[in-house]
């Protein structure tokens, strides 16, 4: 009797098989996760990525002067007399690597606040059972799983230009804002085609495999619950570029 329920147990399945399976079969993946949900090891991932991206950039980067090019990039900043400017340009240069080490904790910070978002959608509008835990669980491997593979590609791309002055956040531009000037179109409309993303429908596409699993729906009608608060987030940036850009 022993023998045959030792036999039928399953191990749990290991880091490597739950990060393997988001890249080829995530379905796997996620089931594995909603058996075993973990609030901190996702979490950790993700904040330890982000510091080792920030240990890396803020040994490279020109404080000064990609502070310069932030403020060339705004309305507000262009239009600073240029004693002002280099006053502004040197008090945020000495403040950038305190603020870009803060860069992991808001990491963490986001996932908790997607994590919750979309639990409250799936709880509230598709009558589902997914605890908060599962729902954290699912986003942090998510972005594990996405961070691994553009953080690298982040940090090739800006050794490959040789120019650490630009905005890490711009760099890569898998979307259609690589099509046009930053200066030749409106902050919102600029802000919007940013956020059309290769990685952002990529990790779309993975929480729609995982809440639809939790919720037992289709993945078609776990996009659905996925896409509307992507698109109010999208919206709402975009708006606030439009009044600040």
């Amino acid at each position: 009797m022993t023998n045959e329920a030792s036999a039928g147990a399953e191990p749990a399945p290991g880091f490597f098989s739950i990060l393997t399976n988001l890249y080829i079969a995530p379905s796997e993946a996620f089931a594995a996760i909603l058996k075993r949900p973990s609030v901190w090891a996702p979490l950790l991932l993700v904040m330890a990525l982000n510091a080792t991206f920030t240990a890396i950039w803020l040994q490279k980067v020109d404080s000064e002067g990609f502070m310069k090019a932030r403020l060339e990039e705004s309305k507000q900043g262009r239009e600073m007399p240029s004693e002002q400017r280099a006053q502004v340009i040197e008090q945020q240069a000495k403040a950038l690597p305190y603020l870009a080490w803060t860069g992991p904790v808001v990491a963490g910070v986001i996932v908790a606040i997607m994590a919750g978002a979309l639990v409250f959608v799936f709880r509230f509008f598709y009558s589902s059972e997914v605890t908060f835990k599962q729902g954290f669980s699912m986003t942090g491997w998510v972005f594990v799983a996405v961070s691994l593979v553009s953080l690298p590609l982040l940090l090739l791309v800006i050794h490959l230009k040789d120019d650490w002055t630009l905005n890490p956040q711009d760099v890569l531009q898998a979307n259609p804002s690589l099509f046009v000037a930053r200066e030749d179109v409106p902050a919102f409309l600029y802000s919007l085609l940013g956020s059309l993303d290769l990685f952002s429908f990529w990790m779309i596409g993975l929480l729609a495999v995982g809440f639809g699993l939790a919720s037992r729906r289709t993945f078609g009608s776990a996009l659905t619950g996925v896409v509307i608060p992507w698109a109010i987030y999208v919206l709402g940036k975009a708006a606030l570029s439009g009044l600040f850009g």
